[in-house]
């Protein structure tokens, strides 16, 4: 009886421990936020840089300025993407018949010789009269009924909460920090202006450290600016659950489904 006493004991307390272990990653993942960095900067073309990290900097994911590559850092280590061995790249020796087939089969295809030795196009088979190549066929079906289900009484509630839930986000996703000065030109008044009134819709414009500068007389474009934020998965986690307890938003999210 003692020895079944000290078995159940020892399986409970792996139990509890592999029950902590899970809640202690958890509460991190859920907890603990994801920093990121964005860099853009024009010279002779225009380069981006951005970098997301996580606990501390144990995990880093992104790509530097100069480089093209997305790369992947555990502990300050680069990892490096492992190539299968038997996936091995075509020779020379194979590569040139293969594509002199492509080319015998692309002239067999587009020229039909004729018995009398004259060549002629090949025709397909049913082919309208009236169809014309350069037109597309495009329905505005879709839209009709994308418009019709917005304004339905029984899905504005869900579609109003959805309109709050994506302003917060979008709020909750913008850099906290922005430093930096963009100066652009379009070549043309007009065309500056525009562009200059759209981008006083958005908050980020506003932010303190960045300077914006229209050229309403040259076409300019010069970007040298950096933003820094942190995001939390837990505030996708409540995200979530306040859509999924929703019953307008889930009423109008079936219905979507179901059309």
């Amino acid at each position: 009886m003692a020895l079944i006493l000290a078995i159940l004991k020892w399986i409970g307390i792996v139990l509890l421990a592999v029950i902590g272990l899970l809640l202690f990653v958890c509460a991190m993942v859920f907890f603990v936020p994801v920093r990121y960095v964005v860099e853009c900067k024009t010279e002779d073309s225009f380069r981006i840089g951005f970098f997301a990290s996580w606990l501390f900097g144990i995990v880093k994911f992104g790509k530097k300025m100069p480089e093209s590559k997305v790369r992947l850092y555990l502990f300050g280590i680069k990892v490096k993407r492992l190539k299968r061995k038997h996936e091995k790249p075509p020779s020379k020796r194979q590569s040139a018949p293969v594509q002199k087939q492509k080319q015998c089969d692309r002239k067999e295809t587009g020229k039909v010789e004729s018995s009398a030795g004259e060549e002629r196009k090949p025709v397909l088979d049913h082919v309208p009269a009236d169809h014309d190549p350069s037109k597309k066929n495009f329905s505005f079906g879709w839209i009709s009924s994308i418009i019709t289900f917005i304004r339905e009484t029984e899905n504005r509630k869900g579609i109003g909460k959805i309109r709050k839930e994506l302003i917060a986000c979008i709020k909750y996703l913008k850099p906290r920090r922005v430093r930096g000065r963009i100066a652009f030109g379009t070549g043309d008044p007009c065309t500056t202006g525009w562009v200059l009134g759209v981008i006083s819709m958005f908050p980020v414009a506003y932010t303190e450290g960045l300077h914006i500068y229209p050229n309403f007389e040259e076409k300019e474009f010069d970007a040298d600016a950096y933003a820094k934020g942190r995001i939390r998965m837990l505030y996708f986690l409540r995200l979530f659950l306040r859509g999924y307890m929703d019953n307008d938003i889930m009423s109008m999210i079936k219905k979507a489904m179901q059309n």
